[in-house]
């Protein structure tokens, strides 16, 4: 067991844990149902995909246990995680079921006929540019034959026992899976690199303070997986107290796209509400239960509105007993899902007001009110970084670190992930925010390009437009711009790419003066520069004035630093 896993953030990034009442503001307004409590789990990755660490610190109210290694996460080259190590997102926290891996050879896709495989569900799925077809050997399965691609795949019910036979490799295949697990729905996990069984992640939050069995409040901020969506078939659970299904449990979860929150009673009625399919990525989902009025309890909010699209069930909504642990992304005695990842999930008893649940930007209330902070406690602490190969880091000339790594040191309860890509564009650093960063709950984004649309010539004009359009919808997602200059580029003096960088940094400025709440300016040209329009010598990686080196990408992190709260 591991209570360290998920408590290396701790150490790494900042955890805080507030007890008792001595935090408090005053109570706002008085609550129906006498004192109120509250919890906090906050769960907030490392700044990119992988492991939490360390695995010998005991003593939180969170426990994660996994008995295996080789756990890959999802994608990517990242590495593999220890026995006991929970695996994070960008977004959140992973948890997946049991999954056995039968393909005989994943990191070399070929032609064979697998072992004997189990009966229930399997799915097979590839990556790589080309293709591969599964079908019957001596096993009978629906949906066979099948040719999976990196775009398709493979989903079987085997209801006899036995054999597939894969076929030769059509084109370029870099891996294969073929899976098997509770998971009714065809879900790519993790990769599994070698034959045999992953354990099932298994996250629990023991105790949290609830003193009032009628009137409380479970919320969570959930994002499907890269790869996933909210339409997957089958059941995600996000948050499951109590016996499974059993009297006095409780069941929050996602199926087939709809937000879902069932309360059994202690006679094992369940009484349910059900809000509308979700869309967006990123959505902070809160189930409200009440003994006042049954004709909206249980209730539903999604992103902080109400959206209760059906409440039935005969159950009374009402828990005769409290459940001593909640299991985080899995069912007690139930299954683990890994089609979403989990963080901030926040409780509260003695009201069903879901404005009272604390957080930064909430009063928080109450004569007993414990919250344990893991990583990052809101989005307000959550700092986009958007840019180009200065944000990357990836440029060499001997780098060893990176803005966003310096503004976590200086900053430790923000989260600044890396969204930066070499070579990029204003124009790609639009799209870049609109696909993958715009539902994501981002409280910041700091954003600093346009260097290679001054050196590829590509026009001022364009590029103000593109940082406009950017600017405008960071704003219309509820974020705020940590807006920084373009670097001095050493650019001649009435050349065009000087005229074009000066015309750049001129807009971003006057953005940030027409709007100083929403567009925060950061002028790092100002402060980079060396009276004569290129880079301080003390700050640039070649004398190139292009890249900052390690010093460099400090004094950018200390600059934000000091536009942060």
């Amino acid at each position: 067991m591991l209570t360290s896993a998920l408590l290396a953030l701790v150490l790494t990034q900042g955890v805080q844990y507030r007890g008792g009442s001595s935090d408090m503001s005053p109570m706002t307004p008085s609550l129906k149902e006498g004192a109120s409590s509250a919890a906090v789990l906050d769960i907030m990755p490392l700044s990119s995909m992988g492991c939490s660490g360390q695995t010998s610190i005991s003593g939180t109210a969170l426990t994660f246990s996994r008995a295996s290694s080789g756990a890959d996460l999802y994608s990517g080259s990242e590495s593999s995680c220890s026995n006991n190590v929970p695996r994070t997102m960008e977004d959140g926290l992973i948890i997946e079921d049991a999954v056995t891996q039968a393909y005989p050879t994943p990191d070399a896709p070929a032609g064979a006929t697998t072992g004997s495989l189990a009966t229930g569900w399997w799915t097979f799925w590839v990556e790589g540019t080309g293709s591969q077809q599964i079908s019957a050997g001596t096993a009978t399965g629906s949906g066979l034959p099948c040719t999976a691609t990196a775009s398709n795949i493979c989903y079987t019910s085997i209801s006899v026992a036995g054999t597939l036979v894969l076929s030769a490799v059509t084109g370029s295949l870099s891996f294969a899976q073929l899976e098997h697990s509770n998971e009714n729905s065809p879900i790519k996990t993790s990769r599994i690199h070698s034959p045999g069984t992953r354990s099932a992640d298994i996250a629990e939050w023991i105790g949290p303070r609830w003193t009032n069995k009628k009137d409380w409040i479970i919320e969570a901020e959930v994002t499907p997986r890269s790869g996933h969506s909210w339409a997957y078939p089958g059941n995600a659970t996000i948050v499951q107290g109590g016996p499974y299904g059993g009297a006095n449990s409780i069941d929050f979860y996602v199926l087939n796209g709809i937000p879902i929150c069932s309360v059994w009673d202690a006679a094992g009625n369940s009484r349910y509400v059900q809000g509308d399919a979700l869309t967006n990525n990123y959505h902070r989902l809160t189930c409200v239960a009440c003994s006042a009025d049954r004709s909206v309890c249980p209730h539903f909010y999604v992103d902080g509105v109400s959206n209760a699209h059906i409440t039935a069930g005969v159950g009374t909504g009402i828990l005769s007993s409290i459940p001593t642990s909640l299991r985080i992304g899995s069912c007690q005695g139930g299954q683990n899902f890994g089609q979403l990842t989990i963080r901030n999930i926040r409780v509260a008893s003695g009201t069903s007001d879901p404005r009272r649940i604390p957080s930064a930007n909430r009063t928080r209330y109450g004569t007993n009110s414990d919250y344990i902070s893991y990583g990052y406690f809101n989005n307000a602490h959550r700092v986009a970084a958007l840019g180009d190969s200065i944000t990357a880091a990836d440029y060499g000339g001997g780098i060893t670190t990176s803005y966003e790594a310096q503004l976590v040191s200086q900053k430790p309860l923000y989260m600044v992930p890396n969204f930066g890509i070499g070579s990029t564009q204003t124009a790609d650093h639009l799209q870049r925010y609109m696909t993958d960063v715009r539902f994501r709950g981002y409280g910041y984004v700091a954003y600093l390009g346009g260097i290679n649309d001054v050196n590829l010539n590509s026009g001022a004009a364009q590029a103000i437009s593109n940082i406009t359009q950017l600017y405008a919808a960071i704003k219309a997602n509820g974020g705020k711009v940590l807006a920084m200059t373009l670097l001095p580029g050493g650019q001649a003096p009435g050349s065009q790419r000087r005229t074009d960088l000066e015309a750049i940094n001129t807009a971003i400025r006057n953005a940030a003066s027409a709007d100083p709440t929403n567009i925060i300016l950061v002028d790092t040209n100002t402060d980079f520069d060396n009276g004569s329009g290129a880079m301080k010598a003390i700050w640039d990686v070649d004398g190139g004035s292009l890249h900052p080196n390690d010093a460099g990408l400090t004094e950018i992190a200390t600059l934000l630093a000091s536009h942060l709260p």
